[in-house]
């Protein structure tokens, strides 16, 4: 019985590293895709002040900045 219950005890602990791995693996790819995601960010953000700018240069008549 005791023996048994060891073995029980080893599979449940082999199932928990493993549900670990696969924890570990997501994050680091959460991690990859926030990051990704921080930098599509901020191109985007001056890709937008760029455009204000330029629309803003346009809307202001010559000689009146």
């Amino acid at each position: 019985q005791v023996n048994q219950e060891v073995v029980v005890l080893r599979d449940e602990a082999n199932n928990l590293r493993n549900e670990v791995q696969q924890l570990r693996n997501r994050v680091n790819g959460l991690v990859d895709e926030l990051h990704t995601l921080k930098s599509e960010m901020s191109r985007f953000k001056g890709q937008v002040a760029k455009d204000i700018t330029t629309l803003e240069n346009m809307s202001t008549p010559r000689g009146q900045l």
